[in-house]
Formats: structure tokens, C-alpha cells, sequence
């Protein structure tokens, strides 16, 4: 769904408190949904509520965590459920590759991460910059830092600080179908997107970072060497 922009938060071991802490479930399938499968839920947004829940502002504005609810706007049986309460388990997800214009032809299954609800185990924080981005809308890629000047392709293998937060870069990241999807406020199905991605970047675009030294990160953070 639709994220939240933060001036400052906390980041822990695991990424941001919260960030993927929640997922919709296929009830007759058990896998977890994404925009992959479900391209209406990026015009969903959810939010933290007081008391550490969540709720889910549907389009129309309707603000609910029922999953009846839920299950009429998306048209399938669906659960709400925190990574806390999957019982330590991996959830399935499904990815439909290179999309034609009559639809995937096959649907490929990948586990993701136990916990928060990562794609990968190795993706706790994705960092992205405004040079490797150019034109095109920081939305699409879903990325938790957005930094300000060159690109970040370099890094790999740093060990850095952002804030009080110390980071060890890692790989880039491989790029889907999700780059593509239409979006609230404009942005319209583009599939040219991701051709770009696979035919000037190896199908990589942004980088993942291990959490080596949790703290408090905020807007205007100078990412730099790590501190000694």
C-alpha cells in the first residue's frame, strides 16, 4: 500500500518499527498479497493507530481493519495479520515476471523473510538516490532512504552512518513487476519502466543495508564513514 513519509524515526535490528509490519493474507490460498497479484491495494494506504495497531484508508476513504471490509474492496477472501502473530514463518509470495499484455504467463512462488514482511531476509533498509532516479517518481520503487545526489551503486560493502544508524551496504536490488503498477496522484501503469531497469541496470536499481548500530535517523542526515 501506500507509505508513510517520516521526518525522523527510529531504526531497529530489523528495519523500521513497523514498516511491513502488517500483511493481507489470501485466505483460500494462504500467500501473502502483494501488488504483484493485486495491483488495487497501492491505492490503499495503511497507518499506525494509538494503541499499535493499524488501519487501512481504502480509496473511497473509508478507514477500517475489518476484513470483511477488506475482502469486498479487494474481491477475495483476505486476512489481516501482523508479522508478530505468523508464528515465526516465511509467507509465500508470488511474482508474475515480465507481464504481457494478456497477463503473466506463469506465476513463480519465493519465500520471504520471517519477521517483518520483506521480500528478502536480506533487505532490512533500501536506500535509494536521486541520481539513479532521474525523472522517474521516487514512489515506484519503494525505497526507505532517499538519498540526495549521486548514485549509491558504488557502495556495496561500506560500512557507513546515517544519523545515530550504522549501516553495511549490500547488494543491489532486483526490480519487479511492482515498478510498473499505477499509482494514486498520476502515476499510470508504465511497463517501459522496468524494460529500462533490465536494459541499462541489470534489472538492479537501489541498494539493501544490514543495520549494524541501531539509532534515530531524520530528514537532512548526512550519510558519511561509519563512526570509529
Amino acid at each position: 500500500m501506500q507509505g508513510e513519509l517520516l521526518g525522523e524515526t527510529h531504526v531497529g535490528p530489523l528495519g523500521i518499527p513497523r514498516d511491513r509490519g502488517w500483511a493481507l493474507f489470501d485466505r483460500d490460498t494462504g500467500l501473502g498479497l502483494t501488488a504483484r497479484r493485486v495491483p488495487e491495494l497501492l491505492f490503499g494506504a495503511a497507518r499506525v493507530t494509538a494503541d499499535g495497531g493499524v488501519e487501512v484508508v481504502l480509496p473511497d476513504g473509508t478507514v477500517t481493519a475489518d476484513e470483511r471490509v477488506l475482502s469486498d474492496w479487494l474481491g477475495r477472501r483476505v486476512e489481516l495479520r501482523a508479522a508478530t502473530e505468523n508464528d515465526g514463518a516465511a509467507p509465500t509470495y508470488e511474482d508474475p515476471g515480465d507481464e504481457t499484455p494478456d497477463g503473466p504467463v506463469e506465476w513463480a512462488q519465493w519465500q520471504g523473510a520471517t519477521g517483518p514482511f520483506h521480500d528478502s531476509p536480506r533487505i532490512r533498509l533500501s536506500l535509494v538516490s536521486t541520481g539513479t532516479l532521474g525523472g522517474w517518481d521516487r514512489r515506484r520503487f519503494r525505497a526507505n532512504v532517499l538519498l540526495d545526489g549521486a548514485g549509491e551503486d558504488d557502495l556495496r560493502g561500506e560500512e557507513l552512518s546515517l544519523g545515530e544508524l550504522g549501516l553495511r551496504i549490500g547488494a543491489p536490488i532486483a526490480r519487479c513487476v511492482m515498478t510498473t503498477r499505477p499509482q494514486p496522484g498520476g502515476l499510470e501503469r508504465d511497463t517501459s519502466v522496468l524494460k529500462t531497469i533490465h536494459r541499462e541496470r541489470d534489472g538492479m536499481l537501489a541498494v539493501r543495508a544490514a543495520i549494524t548500530q541501531p539509532g534515530r535517523v531524520r530528514v537532512g542526515d548526512v550519510l558519511g564513514p561509519a563512526a570509529d
